[in-house]
């Protein structure tokens, strides 16, 4: 295995992601795929994986379900959910769930290899920000302030960047939702409204609830 190599566990059994543990090895990243669905949980755990790819359809519980144990045992690792065909599961159920970011099955295996890779490219692209006293690294998706520290999701981490980005000035919702999702169909202002509400939650825990602003109808903005 080469050295700094990405490491993705796999929670996936269906037939039309069979060539999914190629495409992600094809772009350099080690891929171990779940074997026993029954220690979906201890497998992943044991992998110690920088990112998790969980199929909605599971032979035993289901996708959100481990999605839900993944968030509850290692609250720092990504978790991209595939939805299922025909019945979609809610977006926003997925990510209150524990669900980091979604892709829809229609993107195929070489689009959701596409995501996984860009979810770990934007990290690394980014440098540290600051507004006020409150700092986020990117990479580690941490953000500290004098009172303590939180771990954010990616997705999360990409919505305080833009809201960072573009302090003191009100950005539209709809400007947000580019910045998180970059031009993906596959995205909505409930997505938002959610990962919104998380980002205030653990600021909360900082004492810094007030941080991000709401303007009615249009948009949010952070201020120095």
């Amino acid at each position: 295995m080469v050295l700094n190599m990405k490491r993705i566990f796999l929670a996936s059994c269906q037939e039309d992601m069979a060539s999914l543990p190629e495409a992600l090895k094809d772009r350099n990243m080690d891929v171990r795929v779940l074997k026993k669905p029954e220690r979906a949980l201890a497998e992943c755990l044991e992998y110690a994986p920088d990112l998790a790819i969980v199929d909605a359809v599971q032979p035993v519980n289901s996708g959100l379900f481990l999605c839900a144990q993944l968030r509850a045992h290692k609250r720092t690792l990504p978790v991209l959910f595939i939805q299922p065909n025909g019945r979609q599961v809610r977006i926003t159920d997925a990510v209150t769930i524990g669900a980091s970011d979604c892709v829809t099955r229609a993107l195929g295996v070489q689009g959701i290899a596409d995501k996984a890779e860009q979810l770990f490219m934007r990290a690394e692209e980014a440098p540290s920000l600051r507004v006020q006293d409150v700092t986020l690294d990117p990479q580690t998706r941490e953000l500290r302030c004098a009172d303590g520290a939180v771990t954010l999701t990616p997705t999360e981490a990409r919505l305080m960047r833009a809201l960072m980005e573009g302090k003191n000035r009100i950005q539209t919702r709809e400007e947000l939702m580019e910045a998180i999702w970059k031009g993906e169909t596959f995205r909505s202002g409930e997505m938002l409204t959610v990962n919104v509400n998380h980002l205030r939650t653990k600021l909360r825990r900082l004492g810094r609830a007030d941080l991000i602003l709401t303007q009615k109808r249009t948009g949010y903005m952070v201020h120095d």
